[in-house]
C-alpha cells in the first residue's frame, strides 16, 4: 500500500557446518534432503519495517538464531508471510509458515504446516489477504527411497534421430533412483491456510510447479511436471500440465499439455502456450504467449510470437490479442484494466 518499507539483514558467510551438509543433486536442483527443501546457504536474520510518514523502525520479533526466507508482502500491506528453518531433525524439522504483523511487528507461526520451495516459491498470497495458497509437504510422507548398490538395469535414452542444439546443464537426473528421488521431494500437496493458521486441503500431491490463484480468489492456475523426465535437460524442461483448478481442485480448463522440450534452439522457446498468468484487475482472465516461428529464431517469420486470452468460465475460445514481429521478453501490467507494456527481443541487432 505504500505506507510501509520492509528491510532485510542476511547472514555474511555460511557456516563450514552449513556449507558441508549433504544434498542430492535432481534434475537441475540441490535439495537439502533433511530439511525437504533446496539447498540453501544464505539466509535472512533480521526484519525491519520502517513506517513512510514518521521514519520508525519497529524490529519484527523473531525467534532467536532464526534463519528465514525473504517475506512476501500481503496485497492490502498489513503483514509478511514468510518461512523460518524449524532445523533438520524432529517433527518441526523444514520449512515453517510464519506471519508477521507489519503494525506492531509481532511473528506467529501460521498452523502446523511444513512448507516446500523444490521447485518454486513456498507460498502465494490469496486475494483479500486473509488467506495463503501453501506448496505443503504431503503429511505422512514416507522416507525418501534409498538409492540402490546395485544398478536396477541399463541406462536407456531414447532419440528420435533428428540434429538438436542443447545447452549443457549440471545436476540433472541419470538414472531411476534419481527420478525416484526427484519425485519424492518435488511432491507437494496444496493447501490454504487462513491467518489462524487453519489448513484446509487443495487436491491430491502432485509435482506443482507454481500455484497462482486468479485475482477474484475462484480458481488456481496450476503448473505440475509429469513422466516421462529426461537425463538431458534439467526440471523447467520436463513435459508439463497446465490446468485451471476451482476451489474443490476440479480441473475446469487445461491450457496446454507438453512434452520434454529437449530440442528447444539456441535462444529459442517452447511451442505452444508459454508464460501463462491471470490478468490483473480481471476476475478470472488467462494470458498466454505463443511462438509463431515453432520457437526457432532462425526461421524467417513476420511475427515471432502472439499474446492469447481466455476468460471464465472458459467455455468459448482463446482470443488472439496481438501479434509482436519479434520475441515477447515480458508483460508489464498497469494500474489500468486491459492496458499493458509489452517487452520484445530483436535477436539478430541484440535491441
Amino acid at each position: 500500500g505504500g505506507e510501509r518499507i520492509g528491510r532485510f539483514a542476511y547472514e555474511a558467510l555460511p557456516s563450514i557446518a552449513e556449507v558441508t551438509r549433504p544434498f542430492e543433486r535432481l534434475a537441475g536442483i540441490r535439495v537439502d534432503p533433511e530439511r525437504h527443501a533446496r539447498r540453501r546457504t544464505k539466509w535472512t536474520t533480521a526484519i525491519e519495517i520502517q513506517t513512510v510518514s514518521d521514519g520508525e523502525v519497529p524490529p519484527v520479533e523473531l525467534p532467536a538464531g532464526a534463519r528465514i526466507t525473504e517475506p512476501v508482502w500481503s496485497p492490502d500491506g498489513t503483514h509478511m508471510a514468510f518461512t523460518v528453518d524449524g532445523g533438520s531433525i524432529g517433527a518441526e524439522r523444514g520449512l515453517q509458515l510464519w506471519l508477521a504483523d507489519a503494525a506492531s511487528g509481532t511473528a506467529r507461526r501460521l498452523g502446523t504446516v511444513r512448507c516446500s520451495d523444490v521447485l518454486g516459491r513456498p507460498f502465494a498470497w490469496m486475494p483479500g489477504s486473509q488467506a495463503l495458497l501453501v506448496h505443503e509437504v504431503p503429511p505422512q510422507l514416507p522416507p525418501p527411497p534409498a538409492r540402490s548398490t546395485v544398478p536396477r538395469g541399463p541406462v536407456v535414452e531414447d532419440t528420435a534421430g533428428k540434429a538438436a542444439q542443447n545447452r549443457t546443464y549440471q545436476d540433472l537426473l541419470g538414472n531411476a533412483d534419481d527420478e525416484a528421488l526427484f519425485e519424492h521431494f518435488a511432491a507437494t500437496r496444496l493447501a490454504l491456510v487462513d491467518l489462524q493458521g487453519q489448513a484446509q486441503p487443495l487436491g491430491e500431491p502432485a509435482l506443482y510447479a507454481s500455484a497462482m490463484p486468479s485475482p477474484d480468489g475462484k480458481y488456481v492456475l496450476v503448473e505440475r511436471l509429469r513422466r516421462p523426465f529426461s537425463y538431458a535437460v534439467p526440471y523447467s524442461r520436463f513435459a508439463r500440465v497446465i490446468e485451471v483448478l476451482d476451489a474443490k481442485a476440479k480441473v475446469v480448463r487445461r491450457v496446454a499439455d507438453q512434452d520434454v522440450a529437449d530440442e528447444i534452439p539456441i535462444e529459442g522457446v517452447r511451442t505452444g502456450p508459454r508464460s501463462v498468468h491471470w490478468q490483473p484487475e480481471r476476475p478470472a482472465t488467462l494470458v498466454w504467449t505463443e511462438a509463431l516461428d515453432e520457437g526457432d529464431p532462425r526461421k524467417p517469420a513476420e511475427h515471432r510470437d502472439r499474446v492469447m486470452t481466455h476468460a471464465a468460465a472458459f467455455a468459448d475460445t482463446p482470443e488472439e490479442r496481438l501479434r509482436m514481429k519479434h520475441r515477447q521478453r515480458d508483460l508489464h501490467w498497469t494500474t489500468k484494466a486491459g492496458q499493458v507494456l509489452v517487452e520484445e527481443f530483436d535477436r539478430d541487432r541484440r535491441w
